[in-house]
């Protein structure tokens, strides 16, 4: 696909440390989704438990031995509302199931690794993942039941089936391994487009320039002309506009004192320019005060006058056919130079005395009095 070196080498390098990235990152999501999703199953289970021990104990009084498995079967026939989500066992003190909210024979022969946690554990609580006799994935929770003397009255288990969680779960992980995949297939493409469109021809040009210094001048380039004959692909010419805020601020002030508000006369306010303000204090200070539109505070006033001042700029600039064989692209990016512009410009009517720089760029003036 390409030549071996820098190029090749630093393809793979990217490729291999992505997919090491991806791969951490996959997993570990993978991981805190199973997680979240395993915990609010737990927490679900763990809140029926404590409510029907609740139950339990408002209508015995106290966990009674005798009453246990009574009162245990009216809450799964007549109150348990979830019986196609969960299924709830009673369990006697010797761990044999009395009651399930299946109605189905219970499998005495199935193992609970939970049941036997909850009568070892100090808050007589057991958790179990894993699979049944049949194979089906499930969480249980056991909660063993004691008397006020601590004597194990029996216990209640709460059972989840995990199927359709794993696969809501299979689901996520598949996801996210195709947006990864896709992401390894972007990052390859984009690799190999900029490996063709700029390594190799860096590296061609070497290849040229060392044969040229080599004494070998039957090299040619592709084109084999310079920039000023259309060698290059991007063949634009950018002139920059230089104080386009002095502009703006400038037709704003005519256009508020001479046109809308009259506060001066045309003469008055050219005589205070050419007098660099000296002499016409009260004007300069108030064309420089918020009473007077300026472009950059977000004026509609001064800013629809910038606006004016760039369509006008790049109308007559924009795709203008320049000396080379291509065209002008019109820009304000004047950086430092309206410095040197405002050092061979006398004063400006939006209140610039002599000299000062013009506004830099697209930005608003500088100019305090």
């Amino acid at each position: 696909m390409f030549t071996k070196g820098i190029s090749r080498r630093w393809f793979l390098n990217t490729i291999g440390i992505v997919f090491v990235i991806l791969v951490i990152f996959i997993a570990s999501l993978s991981l805190m989704v199973r997680t979240t999703v395993y915990n609010g199953i737990e927490l679900a289970i763990t809140g029926r438990v404590d409510e029907l021990l609740n139950w339990l104990s408002a209508s015995s009084g106290g966990y009674m031995t005798s009453e246990f498995t009574a009162i245990t079967r009216d809450y799964i026939e007549n109150y348990f509302q979830d019986k196609d989500k969960m299924e709830i066992m009673a369990l006697s003190r010797t761990g044999q199931i009395l009651i399930t909210s299946t109605g189905f024979e219970p499998d005495q022969q199935q193992a609970m690794p939970d049941y036997d946690m909850a009568l070892q554990s100090e808050d007589s609580t057991g958790n179990w993942v894993g699979s049944l006799n049949t194979g089906e994935k499930v969480m249980a929770i056991t909660r063993a039941v004691r008397d006020e003397n601590g004597t194990l009255v029996g216990s209640i288990r709460y059972m989840v089936s995990l199927e359709r969680a794993d696969q809501q779960t299979f689901l996520v992980i598949i996801i996210l391994v195709l947006a990864g995949a896709f992401i390894m297939l972007l990052l390859t493409f984009t690799g190999i487009y900029f490996i063709r469109s700029i390594l190799v021809p860096v590296k061609q040009i070497s290849a040229s320039a060392k044969q040229i210094a080599q004494g070998d001048f039957d090299v040619r380039i592709e084109k084999g002309k310079d920039v000023t004959w259309g060698g290059t692909k991007y063949n634009f010419t950018g002139p920059q506009g230089v104080g386009i805020g002095t502009a703006a601020d400038g037709l704003s002030t005519v256009k508020q004192l001479v046109f809308d508000e009259k506060k001066v006369t045309g003469r008055e306010l050219l005589d205070a320019v050419e007098d660099n303000w000296v002499g016409h204090e009260p004007l300069y200070a108030y064309v420089n005060s918020p009473k007077v539109h300026h472009y950059g505070n977000d004026d509609d006033y001064a800013d629809e006058l910038a606006q004016f001042v760039m369509d006008t700029w790049c109308k007559h600039i924009e795709n203008r056919p320049n000396a080379h064989g291509g065209h002008f692209l019109p820009g304000a990016y004047s950086v430092t130079v309206n410095v040197a512009h405002g050092m061979n410009q006398w004063a400006s009517v939006e209140g610039r005395t002599a000299f000062e720089p013009v506004s830099d760029c697209m930005g608003a003036v500088h100019t305090h009095c």
